[in-house]
């Protein structure tokens, strides 16, 4: 669905979908949650386990 886009428009878009519920449990929205998590960690050092 999102594999026509450019860099960052392709990773918005994923997040996008992965939010979704029928996407949810597909094995890229694993990657893309973690990658959201990290980067927010980056953030937000407070959030750091």
């Amino acid at each position: 669905m999102c594999g026509d886009r450019n860099f960052i428009a392709k990773a918005q878009c994923m997040a996008a979908q992965c939010l979704k519920p029928e996407y949810k449990a597909h094995a890229q929205c694993e990657a893309v949650r973690r990658q959201q998590r990290i980067e927010e960690e980056k953030r937000n050092p407070t959030l750091l386990n």
